[in-house]
Parts: C-alpha cells; structure tokens; sequence
C-alpha cells in the first residue's frame, strides 16, 4: 500500500495556531486556536470494516433485502415499452425500525464501494492489501446494470468474465450519545443492480468521543482502530438555536471539502463524514477541512422585516441567516508515530484563511 507523504505537524499546527489566535483577536468573534489534544490511548476502541477482499456474488436474488437498505428503480425503468440498455437503481437508507438508534434522515450516509470489477482489480496482487472505503457520502447512491461482460485480470486465475452489476454499498448512521460520547453503525451489503436483491456482508458499531467543536458547533469525533485514528466530522442539528435558521445554515455547513493524506478530496450531502489516519513509525497523517464559519451580523446590518404584512418563519429565516457574516477557516487534524512514543500523537489546530464575506 502507497504511504502518504511524511508531515510536520508540530510546525503546522503551532503556525496555524498563532495565527488563529491573532485572527480571533483581530476579529472578535472568539475563535479559539487549539483545544486541548485529546490522548490516543484515552479514545474509545473498535474496529471499521475495510472494503471486502473476497470475491463479489455473480448474482443476488431479487428476494434477497438487508433491513436498512431500500432499493428503487429509475422512473425512467421503460421508455415507450422497451427496456433501456442500462437500469439505473438508486440505494437508500430505509427505515427498519431497528430499535433506539432511530435518528433524522440527514444521520444515515451512504458511499458506493465500488462494483465487483473495479474490486477485483484493486485486489488482483499477491502483495495487495485491503483498501479503506472512500470517504465522500451522500443520502443515497446510484449506479447501473452493465450489458456487456468485462474481462479481469485477477492473481492466478487468468482471465475471467465477470459482471459489474454486483456493488458493495455501505450505510452509516450516527447516533449522539451523552456525555461526547456517540456510536458510528456500521453496514455492508453487496446490492445487485440487474435483480435490486441485497445481501449483507456485516455490520459493526464504533464508539467514538468527542475531542473538539469548531464553528458552528462543529464537532470532531474519534477513536482508535488499531494504530490507525478513526475520525467522524459531525455537523450540529441545531448550529444556530433557531429553528428557522438551522435547515439553511446546516445546508451551507454541507459545503465544506475536507482533503485526505491521500491527496483526494471528500465532501458529504449528509449529517457527517468519516476518514481515517494511519500514522507510521517516524511520519504522520493529516486531514484538512475547509469550510465557513457564520457569523451574527454587525450590529446595524440585520436586514429588517417587512412592513405592514405577516412574516413567515421561512422567510424570516432566509432574511436572518442572508444577513449573517461569512469567513472562510480550515481545520486541522493529524496523527504522527514517532519512535520514542509507544502511542501517535494527535493534534488539531484551526485558523481563518480569509477575510469575512456577505454569507449570500
């Protein structure tokens, strides 16, 4: 497996550091540089699933359903009575029911692992090893049958057929528990696009703490997985205590990217975003999120209501949240082994990276 690049992020994160808390000075608003760094050993322990090195099912019978998973086709299955060249499926999170980890919608993520092709050929090496799940999730995913059969090279078998309709699908849901305490369920299923039969590969729960809020109420959780740092990036159901401002101001929060030692690049049209850092002996990891931070108008820039008419709570939201205040700030958080440390160390630093904007 590839390692990221070493960093130094002792240096990094006593710059960003400083310059947080000159911009928190400058500004006002009273954005803190560092909390204190939350200790390796002190997270709470378990274990993420990596993408499934086995090979995929041919075939899932239609009959075949995980609880969790809802399965639907496009409206567009018959166009003028013939069945298009590709069936087009959408996978969501459906509600089974399933006891008091019930949440809002927004909570349950889903990523697309990928089909059985594209695994087959991550894992066609006698030295390759299993591969970390993309980061980026959305409410739901999407992909197609494929009509024709591909051809993969996979380690000592030669050539074989495969279909690419079988994907590997996971669901996550958060569940906030109390005291910074919150649980990350787990679900993997294979999902078929050619039947929209499912089956489950399994499922896992991590417990996480949480180590740091940022703007916003932003909140970072984490836990240890092995040596590796398991990191949730959580956004608040309620960032700014008005019900009438909170589904846009959260819809605005959704925009953040967060760039991964990888040198890819994550984003999430859900409740929150999970990665990993593994630090190795000698050298570290680090994410960077990049976000905005909203801020109250200035006094004298509230828009006013309407005169002479009734206000609704929805419009009354748009004017307050479209007079709030801007400012770009990136997020740090990096896990780095050293060989006299038994344990990584962890650090986290934050600081604007630009001057405030009009927040529409």
């Amino acid at each position: 497996m590839r390692r990221a690049p070493c960093l130094a992020a002792g240096a990094f994160g006593l710059v960003t550091a400083v310059a947080a808390h000159h911009a928190a000075a400058a500004d006002g608003s009273g954005m803190s540089g560092t909390g204190p760094a939350p200790s390796f050993a002190s997270l709470p322990e378990g274990h993420v699933p990596l993408l499934p090195d086995t090979e995929a099912p041919r075939r899932i019978a239609a009959s075949e359903k995980v609880p969790g998973f809802t399965v639907s086709g496009s409206p567009s299955d018959r166009l003028g009575g013939r069945r298009p060249r590709q069936n087009a499926i959408f996978v969501s999170a459906g509600d089974d029911g399933a006891g008091p980890s019930a949440t809002t919608p927004t909570e349950v993520c889903l990523v697309d692992g990928g089909d059985a092709v594209s695994l087959a050929r991550r894992g066609g090496g006698d030295d390759a090893a299993p591969a970390d799940w993309p980061s980026g999730v959305m409410t739901s995913v999407a992909f197609a049958s494929h009509t024709q059969t591909l051809h993969v090279n996979r380690a000592k078998k030669g050539v074989v057929n495969m279909d690419a309709d079988v994907h590997v699908v996971r669901s996550e849901r958060f569940v906030a528990g109390h005291g910074g305490g919150a649980f990350l369920e787990i679900a993997d299923a294979w999902v078929d696009a050619r039947t929209r039969g499912g089956r489950l590969i399994e499922r896992s729960t991590l417990p996480m703490s949480r180590v740091f809020v940022g703007p916003n109420g932003l909140e970072l959780y984490a836990a240890r997985d092995g040596e590796a740092l398991e990191v949730v990036v959580h956004l608040p159901d309620h960032p700014s205590g008005d019900a009438a401002v909170d589904s846009r101001l959260r819809a605005r929060m959704q925009e953040m990217a967060v760039f991964l030692p990888d040198h890819t690049s994550a984003g999430t049209q859900c409740g929150h975003l999970r990665f990993v850092l593994r630090p190795y002996a000698g050298a570290g990891q680090m994410a960077t999120i990049q976000a905005l931070a909203f801020l109250p108008p200035l006094d004298g820039d509230s828009a006013p209501p309407p005169e002479g008419e009734a206000e609704s709570d929805d419009a009354r939201g748009a004017r307050e949240q479209g007079a709030m205040r801007a400012r770009p700030y990136q997020l740090t958080l990096s896990a780095t082994a050293s060989g006299a440390d038994k344990d990584p160390a962890v650090s986290i630093a934050i600081g604007w990276t630009g001057r405030e904007v009009p927040s529409n």
